[in-house]
C-alpha cells in the first residue's frame, strides 16, 4: 500500500486528474500482485510493477497530449479557411460605421463576368464653380475603394481603385470627375446572385464619405456565354466622287471583364482590293494619344456609333481607281478588338 500511495501522489504532481489511473486500478484489483510480493523479492517486484506502470502511463499521457495538439491544429485549419472565404462571423452585410454621404454625383456599376468576376465602374463628378463644394471636394480626393458584401457571408473583399480624371470648363460651370474601371477576381468561386457595395472615398485631411447600394448579379446563362460581346453592323454614307463615311454601330451583347481602348484611336478602317491587297489603313502614320477609356457601349443592350471619315485617296496619297472592295471595320479594343467587313463599291455605277 505504500507503493501505492507513493504512486498516487507522484501522479498528482504531474498531472492535474490521478483518479483511476492503470496504476492505481491495477493496485485496487490486487490479486496478481498479491501472488508475488513474497520475501526478499518484495521490493524489486513492486519497483518493477510501477516501471511498467510508469510506462503505460506516460504512453497515455503522450497520447493525450497528441490528441490535444490534434484538436488546436484542425481547429486553427478551420479558422483560416473562414478567413480565406471571406466569412464573416457576426455575419453582418453592411459595415457598422455610418459616414456622411459624398458632395457630388456619384455611380458605381458591378458587371458579372463570363467567369464569375465582377467589373466595377465609378464616377464620381462635381459640377459648379472652381472653388465650389462639388468641385473642391472632387479635387480633394486621395482615395477610393469599395467593400463587396456577400448577403450570407458578410465582408468578401476590399476593391482599390485607381483614379482617372478629367474636366470640362465653359463660360457658367466647371465639371470634374474621377473615373475608375476595376476588376475583383472570385478566386474561391464563391456562389452568388446579389452583391452590396460600401464605397469609402477618403479627402485631403482623412475625412470619409461613403455610398451603399445593392446589386442583383444572377449567374450568366449559357446563351449568354456563347454570344459575342459586341455585334458589329457596318456600312457607308455620304458616299461622294472624293469621300465617304465609314460607319459602325455596337450593340453590347455581354460583358467582357477588364476590356478597353489602349489609346485615342477608335474606329480603324482599312480598305483592301478583292484579292486582299490593303490599299489604305487610317491608322497608318498616326500617332494617337496613350490613354485608356471605357469599350463603349458598357451595358447589355445599349447601343454605340463610330464613324471615320475618308478623303478617297489611297496609301500613296493618290486618288483610289474605281472599283469593288473590302472595308475591315475594326474597334481596336483590348484584350480583343472586334471587326466586320462590308462590300465597298467606289466609283462604280450600282448597275454594274
Amino acid at each position: 500500500m505504500g507503493v501505492s500511495t507513493g504512486r498516487r501522489c507522484h501522479r498528482s504532481h504531474i498531472r492535474s486528474v490521478a483518479v483511476a489511473t492503470p496504476c492505481a486500478r491495477a493496485q485496487k484489483s490486487g490479486q496478481h500482485v498479491a501472488a508475488v510480493l513474497r520475501g526478499a523479492k518484495t521490493k524489486r517486484m513492486s519497483e518493477g510493477a510501477c516501471a511498467c506502470n510508469r510506462t503505460v502511463d506516460n504512453f497515455i499521457l503522450l497520447t493525450e497530449l497528441q490528441t490535444m495538439m490534434n484538436i488546436l491544429f484542425y481547429g486553427a485549419v478551420l479558422v483560416l479557411l473562414g478567413m480565406a472565404t471571406g466569412c464573416s462571423s457576426s455575419g453582418d452585410t453592411v459595415k457598422t460605421t455610418t459616414y456622411p454621404p459624398p458632395p457630388a454625383d456619384f455611380h458605381i456599376d458591378l458587371i458579372r463576368s463570363v467567369g464569375g468576376d465582377i467589373r466595377v465602374e465609378l464616377t464620381i463628378a462635381g459640377t459648379g464653380t472652381d472653388t465650389g463644394a462639388a468641385v473642391s471636394f472632387v479635387r480633394n480626393i486621395r482615395e477610393v475603394r469599395t467593400l463587396l458584401y456577400h448577403p450570407d457571408r458578410g465582408l468578401l473583399d476590399t476593391v482599390n481603385h485607381t483614379l482617372a480624371s478629367s474636366s470640362v470648363e465653359n463660360d457658367t460651370a466647371k465639371t470634374m470627375a474621377l473615373e475608375a474601371m476595376s476588376r475583383w477576381t472570385n478566386a474561391l468561386g464563391v456562389p452568388f446572385d446579389s452583391i452590396y457595395t460600401q464605397t469609402l472615398i477618403t479627402v485631403r485631411g482623412g475625412r470619409v464619405y461613403a455610398a451603399e447600394q445593392g446589386f442583383s448579379l444572377p449567374p450568366l446563362t449559357e446563351n449568354q456565354h456563347s454570344l459575342h460581346a459586341l455585334e458589329l453592323k457596318g456600312w457607308v454614307e455620304d458616299s461622294t466622287d472624293s469621300s465617304a463615311l465609314f460607319v459602325v454601330l455596337a450593340e453590347r451583347k455581354r460583358m467582357i471583364n477588364g476590356e478597353y481602348f489602349p489609346s485615342s484611336e477608335r474606329l480603324r478602317v482599312m480598305i483592301t482590293s478583292e484579292s486582299g491587297t490593303a490599299v489604305w489603313n487610317s491608322s497608318q502614320a498616326q500617332i494617337f494619344m496613350q490613354m485608356t477609356a471605357f469599350v463603349e457601349p458598357k451595358n447589355i443592350g445599349e447601343v454605340r456609333r463610330y464613324e471615320l471619315p475618308w478623303n478617297g485617296m489611297d496609301a500613296q496619297g493618290k486618288p483610289l481607281p474605281p472599283g469593288k472592295y473590302n472595308v475591315v471595320l475594326t474597334l481596336p479594343a483590348r484584350p480583343s478588338p472586334y471587326s466586320v467587313v462590308i462590300p465597298f463599291s467606289w466609283k462604280v455605277p450600282h448597275d454594274k
